[in-house]
């Protein structure tokens, strides 16, 4: 593992059972291998650990989601919300905040599930009026990104929907992440059509 040979000690890990030391080093890859387009891979991995410790860790499970999400969306939304529960009995908000994001962005790409999208708004809302502060940029950023999309399909009158796309672009702009950067201008590039503002658009 240390010389780099990371597949070669996947298979010896997993051959041997060693469970805590595969775990690691899946989590310790997941965004590489996402990042390679190694979705299957991924997946693979972490449904080779067994059930019992899959389904208790909330880590395993937001990066099951994440994996899931190109393949099949109901499946990612599943492990998303169990990862969330997860995270939610054990106090992490950075964590929480991550399984809420993944849930959200994928019903606003899922057109028939819109109607499931409230609750999860109304979550958030609840959360930054007990505490604005998020525990990053990086967690702010995926939020607000996730929010400004779930607005727009959900309530495109809201009136904070211009500050949090406005905010979801600052914050992306920022960050090493070209997904979310594409995202993000995406959600302002339709925010400006559906309001005809089209100086605005021509800046982004």
């Amino acid at each position: 593992e240390r010389s780099g040979q990371i597949e070669y000690a996947a298979k010896l890990y997993r051959e041997g059972k060693a469970w805590d030391d595969f775990i690691r080093l899946t989590l310790g890859q997941a965004r590489t291998l996402l990042n390679q387009g190694r979705f299957k891979t991924l997946q693979e991995w972490i449904r080779s650990i067994p059930q019992e410790l899959r389904e208790n860790d909330p880590s395993l499970l937001y990066w099951l989601g994440t994996c899931q999400l190109p393949l099949n969306s109901e499946e990612s939304i599943e492990s998303f919300k169990k990862a969330f529960d997860l995270f939610q009995n054990q106090g992490n908000r950075t964590g929480s905040y991550r399984a809420w994001a993944g849930i959200v962005s994928t019903l606003s790409f899922e057109q028939s599930n819109w109607a499931q999208l409230a609750p999860w708004v109304e979550w958030l809302t609840e959360q930054i009026r007990i505490n604005p502060h998020f525990p990053s940029p990086k967690i702010e950023a995926w939020v607000s990104v996730s929010l400004a999309g779930a607005l727009l399909v959900l309530r495109p009158q809201h009136p904070e929907l211009k500050n949090w796309v406005e905010r979801s672009l600052e914050l992306s702009r920022d960050l090493n992440d070209v997904n979310l950067k594409i995202r993000a201008h995406l959600t302002a590039i339709h925010w400006c059509h559906l309001f005809g503002d089209m100086a605005r658009c021509s800046m982004i």
